[in-house]
């Protein structure tokens, strides 16, 4: 991913100068730069860390590893621990070979960055680590519960699914404006220019959906996959705020681990 994404980007411009804007891989028609292409990805690493979280500890599980730690004196939770660290170890190196692909084919094939400050990307590099963590908490607290190994990857996967579905049903929802700037028809009724848009998100409500959009592990990675169709098109719905992103991540990291290790304990292994 971290190799095709850039380089996917470059050959859609280049396609698309080919063919006149004829063909464009679906992409950005213009020039791209790595600012739209350096997180997108990175979306799909958890889907992959989902499946790899629930194999480690079905495996552990299925050949009785998990038992004998427990038989031999470890405590539950040096055995919970064990588990949730080597997972958490396993999501940084997951997003550290992307990352280290991305910056070096990124910055071939598209130059340096020229939206993001370089602040500003390091605070996000951070974060993306911090989201590991805490997705690796949160799959641990599965993989340590359910002993079925398929059941385990079914219930994590499903949990990626809808750490995604909201934040993108959040994001689709803010993108309405309070006023319609020009004529617009939506679900068959004509509204003019300047009328009061009935799907815009207002008060309470909004500045929850804000919150919940950096706060919930997946709202940072669906704000980055859509960077740059929110950039384009000048969408400021989203936030991106790294103090409510780092509060999610501890939260995440720590209540799922807190529930997984107290209900780890009073778990019969067979």
């Amino acid at each position: 991913m971290g190799i095709i994404c850039p380089l996917g980007a470059e050959l859609g411009f280049w396609l698309s100068e080919l063919t006149n804007g004829t063909v464009s891989l679906g992409l950005i028609a213009e020039k791209p730069i790595l600012d739209y292409y350096f997180f997108t990805w990175t979306i799909f690493l958890v889907f992959y860390f989902a499946l790899f979280c629930s194999f480690y500890v079905g495996t552990e599980y299925s050949d009785g590893t998990l038992r004998n730690k427990v038989t031999v004196g470890h405590s539950r939770k040096e055995v919970y621990l064990s588990n949730f660290i080597t997972n958490t170890v396993a999501g940084f190196v997951f997003y550290s070979a992307y990352l280290l692909l991305t910056i070096c084919i990124g910055f071939l094939m598209l130059g340096g960055f020229q939206i993001f400050e370089k602040g500003e990307v390091v605070v996000y590099v951070l974060c993306v680590y911090g989201i590991m963590a805490a997705l690796a908490s949160l799959y641990t607290l599965i993989g340590m519960l359910v002993s079925n190994k398929a059941i385990a990857t079914v219930i994590c996967v499903c949990m990626a699914l809808v750490l995604f579905l909201v934040p993108i049903f959040q994001t689709g929802n803010l993108q309405w404006e309070q006023y319609f700037p020009d004529d617009w028809n939506v679900n068959g009724i004509d509204y003019a220019a300047g009328e009061v848009n009935p799907y815009y998100i207002g008060g309470i409500r909004r500045l929850l959906s804000l919150f919940f959009l950096d706060f919930l592990p997946g709202g940072p990675l669906v704000q980055f996959y859509n960077f740059s169709y929110l950039y384009n098109y000048g969408t400021h719905a989203y936030a991106l705020h790294p103090f409510i992103i780092l509060m999610g991540i501890v939260f995440f990291v720590i209540v799922p681990m807190l529930v997984g290790m107290r209900l780890f304990k009073r778990r019969e292994l067979k």
